[in-house]
């Protein structure tokens, strides 16, 4: 449905104003007895004043950090396009999401932009997109894939770019404890065929150096990728391993 310059677009995505999550009471009873109990086990004391709440605390918190899965009905408005289509980006725009594999968070910051065809979307609904899939549990490449995928079916741009830069705490509390950085990308549309289109892109976000070299680099070995990037970056700007994804462009991993 069209409105003095508005499109309703709630005909192209699911009733999101009716996915709402409703945890019956003995459920919330249950799932907070269940909290307690492995908190104790590992080791917490909940007979303090600081402690007692904290069971239904955690669990109100981790139903707000899932929130995403209920989706954004503000989303379903988009504005008719005017003027030359060139490339809008938004960005940085912080994020926190969990990784489905340990549920611990990931937090960072988005770059998203499209060239606009028919239809524009609203600037602060970029920050809603990248949220919404962000408030789940997840994981990066997943998670830029998504944005790139439903910015196609709420407005179907001409072409879209998601760039994400996060650090892991699953990779910095546990296992090596590295205090790296984890950057993806994600090209749809014009992006996928346009290379120049993507080193535009990449100058416009503000991303690193090495990664506005990546349409070079996205077939290389992960050796012949890092001697590739010496020649753009400094050896203290990377340090830790660079791994090629094939799927989403290109995963780097930087040491800040």
């Amino acid at each position: 449905m069209e409105t003095d310059n508005i499109f309703e677009l709630d005909a192209a995505l699911p009733s999101w104003a009716e996915v709402v999550r409703r945890i019956p009471p003995e459920d919330w009873d249950r799932y907070r007895a269940s909290i307690a109990e492995i908190f104790e086990a590992f080791g917490m004391d909940l007979e303090t004043p600081g402690t007692r709440e904290t069971p239904e605390r955690f669990l109100r918190a981790l139903l707000d950090a899932t929130s995403g899965y209920e989706g954004d009905p503000k989303l379903l408005t988009a504005f008719p396009a005017e003027g030359a289509s060139g490339l809008v980006v938004e960005g940085p725009i912080s994020f926190a999401a969990l990784c489905e594999h340990h549920a611990l968070p990931f937090f960072g910051a988005a770059h998203v932009g499209y060239m606009a065809g028919e239809q524009i979307i609203g600037i602060s609904k970029l920050t809603r997109l990248v949220r919404m899939f962000a408030r789940r549990f997840t994981v990066q490449e997943r998670m830029g894939e998504q944005i790139a995928e439903m910015l196609f079916t709420l407005i179907k741009p001409k072409g879209a770019a998601v760039y994400l830069d996060a650090s892991h705490l699953c990779t910095r509390m546990r296992g090596v404890e590295e205090q790296s950085h984890t950057v993806t990308t994600y090209w749809h549309g014009a992006f996928e065929q346009d290379a120049e289109l993507r080193r535009e892109s990449s100058v416009t976000h503000g991303m690193p150096i090495a990664v506005r070299h990546l349409e070079s680099m996205i077939r290389m070995s992960e050796a012949r990728a890092a001697m590739h990037l010496r020649e753009y970056v400094n050896d203290d700007d990377i340090d830790c391993a660079i791994r090629i994804s094939h799927r989403s462009g290109i995963r780097l991993c930087f040491d800040y």
